[in-house]
């Protein structure tokens, strides 16, 4: 009995701090997985649809190669969605230059 209601304190503790950290932080500005792998794999082409997390959004652009149906990034921390946005945004509406400057050198005198 006391050990079950230790393991469930430790549970709702770590709950508690995954959720701190995950929803109100950004935790992931770019990704370190190689995504070329992941689509010879996947053998992703114009009838695919694609569920992947979020994470800096890299991976979900990558996979914008092969010409996907759908590509759903999802994620549980907000933070992680908004920053794939701004990347589309700079990718759609900017030019290399401004993806230099916010996510090599980390500012941006516009923004």
């Amino acid at each position: 009995m006391v050990r079950q209601l230790g393991a469930q304190i430790g549970n709702q503790a770590h709950d508690l701090l995954f959720k701190t950290i995950h929803q109100r932080y950004l935790i992931y500005n770019m990704c370190w997985e190689d995504p070329r792998i992941d689509r010879q794999l996947l053998d992703l082409n114009q009838d695919s649809q694609v569920v992947v997390l979020t994470s800096a959004g890299c991976n979900a652009l990558d996979y914008l190669l092969d010409v996907p149906a759908a590509i759903h990034a999802v994620d549980v921390n907000p933070r992680q969605n908004a920053l794939l946005q701004l990347k589309l945004a700079l990718i759609g509406y900017g030019d290399f230059g401004d993806l230099e400057q916010m996510f090599r050198r980390g500012s941006h005198p516009r923004f």
